[in-house]
């Protein structure tokens, strides 16, 4: 029996290039677009209905994920026991997630028994039920949730984030508290639902063996959903000057969530694309040079990363992580002294070449097979791209230079520019 030598790295090769073939595309009556990955061997279905209406598209704290995380319970005169026995009888799973832009409902079923159960799901989303006992023991849940939540130094971190860099009064900016949950209203929910829940905002995905048959009826489903007006966010970064320091102090706390964040404004897809690389070789991989300062040289942390979240032509950079309290204020400067580092110090092209590697064969990942296809097309889409993206974005990683990445280091890394959020001891 032959072993594996571990000792000897494997030798990395390149991807050749292959022309990625773009999703079946149709449109309803209505206007909703539907998006189909096909693959004949594949009778495990997977279908996703897109809905633009999350979390910056409330009007009132809490209102967007109470009110998909309601609906999904049960059809009318039914128990959620009654409607979770039956999703079980189709072998199916149905799971509803509310993010800040988006709402994802999906649904896996084998092939034999897909056109039940789109009926069956469809019936729940077209004639939605928000009775009064599921909203209460929904609330109870999440103030139990948020109690719990309240303890954890990180989380207590994003809050203040949010808080700190959105507009004032808006609700992504409003701190939740046991008294938002439990003013949320049926009304608000019912609101909410159909002015989010309309031909103009969703986009249908569907990826597997999907013959004509299941094709048409997806497609009398989708005409089904009913006409409203595009939903516009009502939460967005704010352009005000924002505080350089927040420290909340929590004396029991033997860790300390550290979070630096600045805004950056009028990103494009290609700016974009560059910025991915440089956070990438920055912080967002194990080998990146906050890691290897902070857990692997000095021990500060467990992890340490850095990302940025995109809202529109917006965006937050930030790097965020877990540290010792003791350590938190050596921590923090180590941060700040890497962020002078990729200013001042070229990178090294073995340090490059070791990133766009593993950056290649993550966006390989992403593609492997047509159910993560789907989900990187979904992606794209809210973006407003296409499949093209994925040769921009490897173009984008085969073609920085360590020039590029200095030039962007030197206008990202401004630590003026960097607000300060602390939650525990330093």
């Amino acid at each position: 029996m032959a072993y594996l030598d571990r000792s000897v790295s494997p030798v990395v090769k390149d991807f050749e290039d292959y022309r990625l073939l773009p999703p079946e595309k149709r449109e309803s009556a209505n206007g909703i677009l539907s998006f189909y990955f096909q693959n004949d061997q594949l009778d495990l279905l997977h279908f996703t209905l897109l809905v633009k209406g999350g979390k910056n598209y409330e009007k009132t704290k809490c209102v967007a994920e109470m009110c998909y995380n309601v609906l999904k319970e049960h059809r009318k005169g039914e128990t959620s026991a009654d409607f979770a026995a039956l999703v079980d009888g189709f072998g199916a799973s149905f799971r509803m997630n509310v993010y800040m832009e988006s709402v994802y409902i999906n649904m896996i079923v084998p092939k034999r028994n897909a056109a039940g159960f789109l009926n069956i799901i469809f019936n729940l989303l077209l004639n939605p039920t928000f009775e009064k006992n599921d909203i209460d023991i929904y609330k109870i849940k999440k103030i139990k949730d948020l109690q719990y939540n309240q303890l954890k130094v990180d989380v207590r971190s994003f809050q203040l984030l949010f808080n700190t860099f959105f507009e004032k009064g808006t609700p992504t900016q409003t701190i939740i508290s046991e008294e938002l949950v439990n003013k949320v209203s049926e009304k608000q929910l019912i609101d909410f639902y159909n002015e989010s829940f309309c031909a103009e905002n969703i986009t249908f995905f569907a990826a597997g063996n999907i013959d004509d048959d299941l094709k048409h009826l997806i497609n009398n489903l989708l005409e089904k959903i009913p006409h409203n007006k595009k939903i516009e966010p009502v939460s967005e970064i704010s352009h005000s000057k924002v505080a350089r320091n927040i420290y909340e102090r929590r004396e029991e706390s033997v860790q300390s969530a550290v979070v630096l964040c600045r805004r950056l404004f009028d990103v494009n897809p290609q700016l974009e694309r560059e910025l991915d690389v440089l956070t990438t070789l920055f912080g967002n991989y194990f080998g990146s040079r906050l890691m290897q300062n902070l857990r692997e040289k000095n021990g500060y942390t467990y992890g340490i990363s850095c990302e940025s979240s995109r809202f529109g032509k917006e965006m937050l950079f930030y790097i965020n992580g877990e540290v010792n309290a003791e350590n938190c204020g050596k921590a923090i400067e180590e941060c700040y002294n890497e962020m002078r580092r990729m200013r001042t110090e070229p990178v090294g092209e073995e340090e490059l070449q070791i990133v766009r590697n593993y950056m290649q064969g993550r966006l390989l990942r992403s593609i492997d097979g047509v159910t993560a296809y789907m989900k990187y097309y979904c992606s794209c889409l809210q973006k407003g791209l296409d499949e093209t993206e994925f040769y921009r974005s490897r173009e984008a990683i085969r073609n920085i230079s360590s020039d590029r990445i200095m030039e962007l280091s030197d206008e990202l890394f401004n630590i003026d520019d960097f607000t300060e959020i602390v939650v525990g001891q330093k």
